[in-house]
């Protein structure tokens, strides 16, 4: 916007040097006919570059409510004011609302633009500015942004803001409520990206236009059996699709039939058909039945099919992405689960490895080989997950390997004192006879204390411990 002024200078100074250079190549090179035009172009540019002499001088800004226009009510220019004002204190963002009767001449955007680089709305150096421009006579109206200001009110969003809520006004000559509704939610949204909260907002709420009586027609009104119906053509800048709006309108026209063909009757059916075309999503019409009688207004019947539609499209997205973040939820509690047994794995194959390596062990012998032949593995250090059970003397004590009991010997003194599962390693001596409180003298395998590892303090995994 700043570098408006800037392109226009190298349009009136570098471009004829640009042109007189190329006219001396192009004269030794006999091309005379486009040196001509090159120089037509020239002429044009220089002309075009200058401002129309018809057109408005900008006018001294007043404050940041500029109604040259005189159409903005002293009411709504109040509330306005307030809105900027407490906006700018708070978040150092200027909104300057300008209108005019007309700007005499010239091209109506980039009037907009320079009269905003004139002025130097926003803070210098910030350029956080928004200006809200309106021609009567030329019936336009721009939102113009400065640099610091352009990410947060985009040129989207303000097209949108411009669209829904100052253009419906504009059209019925409303002014006043038209750009108090843009500056309404232009403030919104750059005080909701600052985090700050306007005391001047909280009163004011954003409201669409509803049609004017010019889209009000009457299609029926019956005076024999009381019945009224009528059809409104309502402007597409309204989202039909917001229920509180299609009823507001409803209600408007309601009472517009009954203004304009009086009921005959005690009671009477008002049929209002809301019609919006141009939008896919909109059906031609919406059928709405109201009954009025004595004197109130209610409702019977009342069909906002887009509303239903777009509410029945949300609910199924909604139940969609809710299933999908179930569905991702449990996706990644499974795999943090399998992380962490494979870190338990991991670390268990570690602690083993080490055991193996730190007492020797030769070999983990299953239950059946162990106690059908210990003679096999004697003189070797073996290991097996096991459970101690007691102690029958002070160094020796009972373990159990699936229910069958052995007897290790050479234990440290109070190394076990309660029943506890662990990988035990020790060197088979053959088999010993012991006497067992239920099972009488028993003969079991015997082994020699070598090492032990109790598995409170890492996982006994049954993949290691074969």
């Amino acid at each position: 916007m700043r570098g408006l002024k800037m392109k226009k200078i190298y349009r009136i100074i570098l471009f004829p040097i640009y042109v007189l250079l190329n006219f001396s190549v192009l004269v030794k090179k006999k091309r005379l006919l486009f040196c001509l035009l090159s120089c037509m172009v020239l002429f044009h540019l220089i002309i075009g570059a200058a401002p129309s002499s018809s057109e408005r001088p900008f006018p001294k800004p007043k404050g940041l409510v500029n109604d040259f226009a005189n159409v903005i009510p002293q009411s709504y220019e109040q509330k306005i004011v307030a809105i900027t004002s407490e906006l700018f204190q708070k978040t150092g963002t200027s909104v300057v609302v300008v209108t005019m009767p007309d700007i005499g001449g010239g091209e109506y955007n980039d009037y907009a633009i320079r009269l905003y680089n004139a002025w130097g709305i926003g803070k210098k150096g910030e350029n956080k500015g928004v200006s809200i421009f309106v021609t009567i006579k030329e019936r336009e109206m721009r939102i113009t942004t400065g640099y610091g200001i352009e990410g947060i009110l985009t040129n989207d969003l303000a097209g949108e803001i411009r669209d829904r809520y100052i253009i419906p006004y504009l059209k019925q000559d409303k002014y006043g409520e038209g750009l108090l509704n843009g500056t309404t939610a232009v403030a919104q949204v750059i005080a909701r990206d600052a985090g700050v909260k306007l005391i001047a907002l909280q009163e004011q709420e954003l409201k669409l236009a509803l049609p004017s009586e010019n889209a009000f027609k009457i299609i029926e009104c019956s005076k024999s059996i009381s019945y009224r119906a009528i059809r409104v053509d309502v402007p597409s800048g309204i989202d039909l699709s917001n229920d509180k709006t299609a009823r507001q309108i409803m209600e408007q026209a309601a009472h517009f039939a009954q203004d304009k063909c009086p009921k005959k009757q005690p009671f009477s059916n008002i049929s209002v058909f809301l019609c919006q075309r141009g939008q896919k999503w909109v059906r031609d019409c919406e059928v709405s039945a109201r009954n009025y009688d004595h004197d109130k207004l209610t409702w019977r019947e009342y069909s906002n099919c887009p509303l239903r539609e777009r509410l029945a499209r949300e609910k199924a997205m909604q139940r969609a992405e809710e299933q999908r973040v179930r569905e991702e939820r449990k996706r990644q509690e499974m795999l943090a689960k399998k992380a962490a047994e494979d870190r338990e794995k991991a670390e268990a194959r570690k602690r083993f490895d080490e055991f193996v390596k730190k007492y020797d062990v030769k070999d983990w012998p299953s239950k059946e080989a162990l106690f059908a032949n210990p003679f096999v593995y004697e003189g070797k250090t073996v290991a097996f997950v096991s459970k101690f059970e007691t102690m029958i003397s002070a160094t020796e004590g009972i373990f159990e390997k699936n229910d069958e009991p052995f007897l290790v010997s050479k234990i440290p003194k109070g190394l076990f004192s309660s029943k506890v599962k662990v990988v035990i390693a020790g060197s088979v001596l053959g088999k010993k006879e012991i006497k067992l409180p239920v099972l009488g003298t028993v003969l079991v395998p015997h082994l020699k204390f070598v090492g032990v590892h109790f598995c409170k303090d890492w996982g006994c995994s049954d993949i290691i411990a074969k």
